[in-house]
């Protein structure tokens, strides 16, 4: 309980788990009112502060969380992006008695589904009308702590699209532990999709040394390559490593007809983690960008044979 001293009053009120009294000092002398005047400056200061730590500090979702699936939910002033199935949505939002409500706005059209083939001449589509729509995600919301969010589905009103699980556990990102682990190797290999995606193979052990293989848009790099990733390459390896929670990397990752196949060996503390599939977390993308991208920058030797890679 804080005890403020405001002159010629007396009152009590409580807010969160703080309660205060305020009490009289008009009759006091001139020294203890000089002195009560003192207190309450300071006092009115720390109810301020506390005051407003509780009511926004606790109660504000704003930020960038991470779930125990490690899904993505981020939160600013005007958006909600939050990974629910396979992809990272965006969505306009409000929050009321304790729920967070969600409304994802898209086009769908009217025109019955024949009207959408090719007339005779191949070169023109027949026009389509379009309307836009939307779906609500009506969410109970509980802030565990100002570290720790649960999130519950109450309702969808409109078309489910996005297909929400009916529970989500998350820790604010800035909380998490940060990793330290012994790094043996990394595995990753890549195939093909409906564009330019690279099909290839690279493994790095704890030394640096790589090998990899290209077979289909990783030009020049097109064969059986043997190198070295230099010491801040490898160091920039091992501390996205270290974000990327390998503990919780996804065994098996959705697949997508029209996306490339991914997959990870991974081989850390003398342990292994397997993972294969299309869509990487939106977390792990960091390591995804990185592993597709490092061997463009490593200097690499041709070798006339077929490399064999532990996977």
């Amino acid at each position: 309980m804080l005890v403020l001293c405001v002159l010629g009053k007396f009152s009590e009120f409580s807010s969160g788990s703080f309660s205060f009294i305020i009490l009289d000092l008009t009759n006091a002398t001139s020294h203890t009112q000089h002195v009560g005047s003192n207190m309450m400056k300071h006092f009115v200061t720390i109810f301020i502060f506390l005051f407003l730590n509780s009511t926004f500090g606790q109660d504000s979702l704003n930020g960038i969380w991470i779930g125990e699936n490690l899904e993505y939910l981020s939160v600013t002033d005007t958006l909600v992006s939050i990974e629910f199935r396979t992809f990272k949505d965006k969505f306009q939002y409000r929050i009321k008695n304790n729920q967070l409500i969600l409304k994802n706005t898209y086009e769908i059209s009217k025109s019955p589904k024949e009207s959408s083939t090719k007339i005779s001449d191949s070169t023109k589509f027949i026009k389509l009308t379009w309307v836009t729509d939307s779906t609500l995600y009506y969410f109970d919301y509980k802030l565990i702590n100002k570290d720790s969010l649960q999130l519950n589905l109450n309702k969808v009103v409109g078309r489910n699209t996005s297909s929400p699980k009916k529970q989500y556990n998350y820790n604010r990102k800035s909380s998490l532990k940060k990793n330290d682990i012994n790094f043996q190797s990394v595995f990753f290999s890549g195939t093909t999709c409906f564009g330019r995606c690279p099909k290839m193979k690279i493994e790095i052990d704890s030394l640096g040394n790589a090998i990899f293989k290209g077979e289909k848009y990783t030009e020049p790099f097109t064969g059986n390559y043997r190198g070295k990733l230099t010491s801040e390459q490898l160091a920039s390896l091992i501390e996205i490593l270290n974000r990327s929670e390998l503990d919780r990397f996804p065994e098996k990752l959705p697949f997508l007809i029209d996306a490339p196949s991914f997959k990870f060996i991974f081989k850390y503390d003398n342990k292994e983690r397997k993972s294969g599939g299309s869509m990487v977390k939106y977390f792990n993308r960091e390591i995804l960008n990185y592993l597709l991208s490092i061997y463009k920058d490593i200097n690499w030797k041709e070798v006339d044979y077929e490399i064999k890679f532990n996977e």
